[in-house]
């Protein structure tokens, strides 16, 4: 009896202890989680994954310090840094709706040209059974950079399934005023999104740093919202409202167009001075919208008084443009090599 049970002690010894040398293995996170992502999103690699200290209970809980790596997927890196990261399985094994917890506290996420700062997620990935991998929990962050743009205390409850992710309740920041509403993707291959933002007290100087061009032409608050849709070969809707504060003005120069169809009198002779010095006109109320009505055909309104200048115009224009609707809007917001985020460190 002694004689096999010894020699079964001792293989679960030897078992035991070559279990240890390869889960506590620097290698073996990078190697699961390359297994994990050739099952589920096979277009992507781990590049490097590097870590300061790990900790696992009872294989239902695995944590990390000082995790920092990169991801390639095509000519795509994503690079992270986490400060802590937890993943707990939940719901057990056996169960239809088992799946992962993930956690992570102040992390930096880069994807060129987009840098994200201080990102804090409280995420549940759900596995159950054949149904499609699902995604749902809650993300904050400090700082979104896109190129030198930024927006500051960015807030929303995240929703994916399959290939398609939704940024519900989305709230943040930025330009001095306010910006909240919805962003999807709902075919992460072909880059299908849909954008539905309202903003608010936006101040328009501070928006020149985007596009410095068209924010210049006019001065003070605005409002308004931003629905755009597409894929990554090209914006297929956008829809543009702004409303410019009372006590807020625009240049005169923008009225140059029109001002010939003016009737001969003092308020003609005002504007026609005001646009030669380049002057702005105080506006009581300044509302303007802008919305394709296909890939190169935009239709334009126009809703402007002015009591000094005793103007009161409601106008709507047509425009045919040469190039596409993405290109006028990628030209509309240019990142130059002065603008370029810094580079991630890995």
């Amino acid at each position: 009896m002694a004689k096999r049970v010894f020699p079964a002690l001792l293989l679960l010894v030897f078992l035991s202890a070559a279990f240890y040398t390869v889960f506590y293995s620097r290698w073996f996170p990078r190697f699961i989680l390359s297994q994990w992502l050739k099952r589920n999103w096979p277009e992507v690699r781990v590049q490097s994954l590097a870590y300061k200290k790990r900790y696992c209970h009872f294989f239902q809980e695995i944590g990390f310090e000082d995790l920092k790596g990169t991801l390639r997927k095509g000519t795509l890196l994503y690079q992270f840094h986490c400060p802590f990261l937890k993943i707990k399985a939940f719901n057990g094994f056996g169960n239809q709706n088992k799946g992962l917890e993930l956690i992570v506290e102040e992390a930096r996420l880069v994807v060129l040209p987009f840098r994200v700062e201080g990102l804090n997620l409280n995420l549940r990935l759900i596995l159950g059974g054949d149904k499609v991998p699902r995604l749902q929990g809650r993300m904050k962050a400090s700082f979104l950079f896109v190129g030198a743009e930024h927006l500051e205390e960015i807030s929303g409850l995240l929703k994916g399934e399959g290939n398609s992710l939704k940024v519900k309740d989305l709230s943040a920041t930025g330009y001095d005023g306010h910006w909240h509403g919805d962003i999807s993707v709902d075919d992460l291959s072909l880059l299908s999104y849909n954008v539905d933002l309202k903003y608010q007290d936006v101040d328009l100087q501070k928006m020149r740093s985007l596009n410095a061009q068209f924010f210049s032409q006019a001065e003070g608050k605005m409002s308004g919202a931003i629905r755009m849709a597409g894929q990554k070969e090209g914006l297929e809707t956008l829809v543009l409202g702004v409303r410019i504060h009372p006590g807020g003005a625009i240049k005169a120069s923008l009225l140059k167009p029109i001002v010939g169809y003016f009737p001969q009198s003092i308020q003609k002779k005002d504007l026609e001075d005001l646009i030669k010095k380049d002057g702005d006109i105080p506006v009581d109320k300044a509302a303007w919208e802008l919305e394709n009505k296909g890939s190169q055909d935009l239709t334009t309104r126009l809703d402007l008084e002015s009591e000094r200048l005793n103007l009161d115009l409601n106008l709507t224009m047509d425009i045919h443009t040469d190039s596409p609707l993405g290109d006028w809007v990628e030209r509309f917001i240019t990142f130059n090599e002065n603008k370029r985020p810094p580079k991630a460190s890995n």
